[in-house]
């Protein structure tokens, strides 16, 4: 049976216990505050800022062609700062190339140096911009939460020695982007993020996609069902202080769309048309 057909009843029960187990640990958000970022990617979308929405911009080719992509490439990120969009106020840099985790000390000590010099950079060159790394810190982990086995208390160690990369930015976006078709561990990753993300002391601002993320290639590309799509939605609007709305790439822009109109209902936007 998928986890989205069994009976609502049961899902019910099973909220409530997975509400009871998380609030503890992880503290609502602020939802007079509540801010819905940009980072759709669709043809033809249109100007979501009519919605609500803010812009935000991406810092992610930092390096020059002959620069290979496991060395810090200073020029490269200066170039890349001066060629973000004008007027930018808030960005996510995006550097998957440089692993935290589950890698060797070395490894993982060169990558955080690494991405503390270029927030660094960031910060030199446009001290106005609001900024945070996607995907870190916490970093992204799915079956360390679920197995709560050594691989997870590794995990949580990671986060302690790469926390000094959040006193460098000041925005937390944590990817929480759905694997698998199992609403119930989605709850239990997503909580187990949002409770790291909150230890550093800055504002958490989610990543969402309505797809099943490319990491499953079983599932990449259907869209999650419009149920469960409202449900991590109001979960993050319940725990986090905003989120950043991802994904459309190749995709043509649709009002009607049922994650788009799930996402109005959640957060009671306005049409844009």
């Amino acid at each position: 049976m998928r986890a989205y057909d069994v009976d609502l009843r049961r899902r019910g029960l099973i909220g409530a216990a997975c509400a009871a187990l998380i609030a503890p640990r992880i503290r609502a958000g602020t939802p007079d505050r509540f801010r819905i970022f940009d980072g759709l990617l669709h043809r033809g979308k249109p100007d979501l800022t009519r919605a609500g929405l803010e812009s935000i911009g991406l810092l992610a080719a930092i390096w020059r062609p002959h620069i290979a992509r496991d060395e810090l490439d200073e020029p490269g990120v200066l170039a890349a700062i001066e060629h973000l969009p004008p007027g930018s106020r808030t960005i996510y840099v995006d550097i998957e190339q440089w692993p935290l985790f589950p890698v060797d000390t070395a490894t993982r000590d060169s990558s955080l140096s690494k991405l503390v010099r270029v927030a660094e950079l960031v910060r030199r060159q446009r001290p106005e911009l609001k900024f945070g790394f996607y995907g870190a810190p916490p970093v992204c982990v799915y079956w360390p939460i679920m197995r709560r086995d050594d691989s997870y208390r590794r995990w949580l160690a990671t986060d302690r020695v790469i926390a000094p990369l959040a006193q460098h930015v000041d925005y937390i976006f944590p990817s929480l982007y759905t694997f698998y078709d199992d609403r119930d561990g989605w709850l239990r990753f997503a909580a187990a993020q949002l409770d790291e993300a909150r230890r550093y002391g800055k504002s958490v601002y989610p990543f969402l996609l309505y797809e099943y993320t490319n990491g499953n290639p079983l599932l990449d590309g259907y869209e999650i069902p419009a149920d469960a799509w409202e449900e991590e939605l109001r979960f993050c609007r319940a725990h986090a202080d905003g989120v950043v709305l991802w994904g459309g790439s190749g995709r043509g822009w649709s009002e009607s769309a049922p994650w788009w109109q799930v996402t109005r209902k959640v957060f009671h936007l306005p049409e844009v048309y």
